[in-house]
């Protein structure tokens, strides 16, 4: 009797497991749904985030995990593009430039998060190729009048102005410009070929790219940027002019190089003639900053601006001087 018991029980058992064992296997074989799993990561912060990147994990073939996740970079919210190249990162073969250039270009604002991934030669030709794209179509902005760009006039002023694709041009042409120097020597020297180039769009790009170049790593920038931003003070472009008193500015004040003989009289005259604002203020701002005389005579000249911010801020610093001298007339 208890024999047959016995043998009733394991034929239960083994009819149970053979029910059973089919639908076990199919689930313990089935393959992770990939876009799934982006779609999830993509929605998912906090634990939940580290739960999926742990499931992300466990797929090491690069052929499938590598296509859908480009896929999502090039198709889902541009602000999802950290989590993706998070998991992109360990697949240090791929090439990503093109797919991040093209992210930056429709993406408003563009997200932050892809500079390591931009670097050496095919990064900067990829930069190179977009930006000879974006110039090709770009107009711009209209230039500074009197009372329109001086330190007053915030970004959000600035944008007022400009419609949604042209604000969205020139962020990207900024961006470009910041990513092309950090890509290799070499780009740096394109964006010194584009300080002196008569193209407004390549001056653009030239201003954010040295900028971002000076306030890196303020006093250990590349020389040739002091060398180069100097002598194009004196181009004939006033656009060139503009961008490069707008250098300088970052160049004395993040990286407190002393203003030299070659920097003063190029200056004096943006301060004199320059038909835009900006430049007049920026070269004002920088001859305040001279040895010797050089500050109050700025300042003489800045009183009587046609620009109202910078005759008052002229008339201040003569007011400040004389303060500081009661015996010395300004």
């Amino acid at each position: 009797m208890e024999l047959g018991f016995r043998l009733a029980g394991a034929a239960i058992a083994t009819a149970f497991f053979l029910a059973q064992s089919p639908r076990s296997l199919t689930q313990s074989n089935k393959k992770p749904n990939i876009d799934e799993l982006i779609q999830r990561l993509e929605a998912a912060e906090g634990h939940e985030r580290d739960v999926v990147m742990e499931e992300l994990d466990q797929i090491q073939d690069a052929d499938v995990l590598v296509p859908p996740l480009l896929a999502a970079l090039d198709r889902d919210d541009p602000q999802n593009a950290r989590k993706l190249l998070d998991v992109l990162a360990r697949f240090p073969g791929v090439q990503l430039t093109a797919p991040l250039v093209r992210l930056a270009r429709r993406a408003d604002p563009i997200p932050g998060g892809m500079e390591p991934f931009l670097a050496g030669e095919p990064a900067r030709k990829e930069l190179l190729k977009a930006l000879a794209e974006v110039c090709a179509s770009w107009n711009p902005p209209a230039k500074n009048t009197d009372n329109a760009d001086t330190e007053e006039s915030t970004e959000a002023q600035k944008e007022e102005r400009e419609s949604d694709e042209e604000r969205k041009s020139r962020r990207f042409l900024e961006w470009a410009g910041a990513m092309l120097g950090q890509t290799d020597p070499a780009g740096l020297g394109e964006l010194l070929a584009m300080l002196r180039d008569h193209n407004a769009c390549r001056q653009t790009v030239a201003e954010a790219g040295l900028i971002a170049a000076v306030s890196e790593e303020p006093g250990r920038h590349d020389p040739r940027i002091v060398k180069e931003v100097t002598a194009a003070l004196g181009d004939q472009d006033t656009g060139v002019q503009r961008v490069a008193a707008a250098i300088l500015r970052n160049i004395v004040g993040f990286g407190g190089v002393p203003l030299s003989k070659d920097m003063v009289e190029p200056l004096f005259l943006i301060l004199k003639t320059h038909p835009d604002s900006s430049a007049r203020y920026a070269a004002f701002i920088l001859l305040t900053g001279g040895p010797g005389d050089i500050s109050k005579r700025a300042a003489a000249i800045a009183a009587n601006d046609t620009d109202t911010y910078i005759s008052r801020d002229g008339e201040r610093f003569l007011e400040d001087l004389s303060a500081a001298s009661p015996d010395v007339k300004p």
